[in-house]
């Protein structure tokens, strides 16, 4: 597609698409940190209440799957601690989880968002103008000027049978 703005340059298709997935992405995003996410907080909390009042009772642990789960999720530093029959659960190092997924959409929005200003750079021919504001002086009237960036339309002798879209000699 080309515009004739700020001098004249060509969006390509590509460009487009790649800004479309970025788009895309964003909305996946919304849709992951608002609904999904907090779906994915009630359920763990269930399974930690659950594991806590109940399972720990009858299984005599110090976690149970989903405080597992959930403290190797949490922490950067998790570890367990096996000395004897029983584990212990380690780590300091707390991280929010909300935090992050919002860095990896960040980091990877942004990324495409960096793709599609590239292949904009790349295919966008700028400087041109799409339509010429006039003709060049040294093309006749009534004849279809090349422009730098054209090739010439193809030719044939008079004598011959002309495809669409050529002229005659």
């Amino acid at each position: 597609m080309s515009l004739p703005y700020f001098g004249g340059f060509d969006i390509h298709a590509a460009v487009l698409i790649v800004l479309s997935g970025a788009l895309a992405l964003s909305a996946v995003r919304v849709l992951d940190l608002n609904v999904y996410h907090k779906m994915l907080r009630g359920a763990v909390t269930f399974g930690e209440d659950f594991e806590e009042n109940y399972m720990k009772h009858i299984f005599r642990l110090e976690k149970g799957m989903t405080q597992a789960i959930s403290h190797y999720s949490r922490h950067q530093d998790a570890d367990v601690d096996k000395t004897g029959t029983s584990y212990h659960y380690t780590g300091i190092d707390k991280k929010d989880a909300f935090k992050k997924i919002k860095r990896f959409y960040n980091l990877s929005t942004w990324t495409i968002v960096a793709a599609a200003a590239l292949l904009f750079a790349i295919t966008g021919h700028f400087g041109h103008p799409t339509f010429p504001k006039s003709l060049p002086a040294s093309t006749p009237q009534g004849s279809n000027p090349v422009l730098p960036h054209q090739s010439a339309p193809p030719t044939v002798a008079p004598n011959q049978a002309a495809p669409v879209g050529t002229k005659r000699m």
